[in-house]
């Protein structure tokens, strides 16, 4: 939605009156900004200013599907489970009535601080936000239900699972996507690659023991690091962004989260921990595993559903077989891999013959 538009349906709602009915017997201000250029807002939300002496941001989705109030009451219930569990996270109130309103929002407490930065640097935060984060974190027991908050459907039931463990999870999201070019009556040379870059991936997953059985926990879907709100002392104030939150088997639930990656080594497919890593691994001595085992985490949410990148497949597969993966090319990969594995898989020969064939009748 282009901001103008979004800026003049929140001018249409009367936030006064929904902030009024949550407390009856305080005054109300509210913040709308007079032009785009100044509206407070992130990648997913927009944030208006309601003040009843105590301050609340009205929370504004920038854009809505079928599934958004799913989404919308995941985050609330997550928030208020967290808040309940004493941890430092901004409560959440649900407007006691709506008036037909385009946009979906709510309210949630307003935390004085900025973000650290993503991901985390050297003088971002002290020492003190570290522990305090993980001990609240580690508040207490199995959550169950595991579910995916990617790949969400339009119609109900809206998300996938629930499933047993982080392996199901990630496997029913490569089934999604495999279905789809299935279902598709045209492949490209993008979509055989992407096809068998999936193929070969859920064969990996499959073959390994990667977030077997067990118990589940809460896991943050955005934890690069700027979800982490600081004060001037540098000290933690909160915890915020949990709409995408979801349950994790303990490996990746306790695995390095993005915030404390070196990035140049990252991206160049390097699995080796950040100095920051490190840290975390000596700090929580018996989360060492999921520290030491956990960056195939941090790298399937970047190959699932995306088309294949040769250098992120072969760390993949490093990380979950300590094999190390050269060369060649994608091309010739995939190519290699049609050729001696997936010979007889009859939707990559149909495929494959159908753009042979409209190659033919545009020549």
């Amino acid at each position: 939605m282009k901001l103008d538009v979004l800026l003049q349906k929140i001018n249409m709602i009367n936030f006064a009156q929904q902030a009024t009915e949550l407390r009856p017997e305080f005054t109300v201000k509210v913040d709308i900004p007079p032009d785009k250029s100044n509206l407070r807002r992130g990648g997913m939300n927009a944030h208006i200013l309601v003040s009843d002496g105590l301050k609340r941001l009205a929370r504004v989705r920038q854009t809505s599907t079928a599934s958004t109030p799913v989404i919308i009451q995941s985050e609330i219930e997550t928030m208020c489970l967290l808040k309940a569990e004493g941890m430092q996270v901004p409560n959440a109130f649900v407007p006691k009535s709506r008036h037909n309103e385009d946009l979906h929002y709510f309210f949630i407490e307003y935390l004085e601080g900025h973000p650290c930065s993503a991901p985390i640097s050297k003088s971002s935060l002290t020492e003190d936000p570290c522990h305090r984060i993980s001990d609240r974190l580690l508040f207490g027991g199995e959550i169950r239900g595991l579910i995916s908050p990617d790949f969400l459907q339009d119609t109900p039931p809206f998300f996938f699972g629930p499933f047993q463990s982080s392996a199901h999870r990630y496997l029913a999201q490569m089934d999604h996507v495999l279905k789809h070019y299935e279902q598709s009556d045209q492949f490209s040379d993008a979509g055989i690659s992407t096809y068998v870059a999936h193929l070969w991936l859920r064969g990996l997953i499959q073959d390994t023991d990667i977030g077997s059985d067990g118990p589940t926990f809460l896991k943050h879907a955005d934890d690069k690091g700027d979800q982490i709100i600081i004060g001037t002392d540098a000290k933690l104030v909160g915890l915020v962004d949990w709409e995408w939150a979801s349950t994790a088997s303990k490996g990746e639930a306790f695995a390095a989260p993005l915030a404390p990656v070196h990035i140049d080594s990252f991206f160049s497919c390097s699995n080796d921990l950040s100095s920051n890593e490190e840290k975390l691994l000596r700090t929580f001595a018996d989360l060492a595993e999921c520290v030491l085992k956990g960056k195939v985490y941090q790298r399937l949410p970047m190959l699932i559903g995306q088309e294949p990148d040769l250098a992120q497949i072969h760390a993949c597969e490093h990380g979950l077989t300590g094999k190390r993966g050269t060369g060649p090319t994608i091309d010739e990969w995939v190519e290699r891999l049609i050729k001696h594995r997936y010979k007889d898989v009859s939707v990559l020969q149909k495929g494959i013959g159908t753009r042979i064939r409209n190659e033919c009748d545009c020549s």
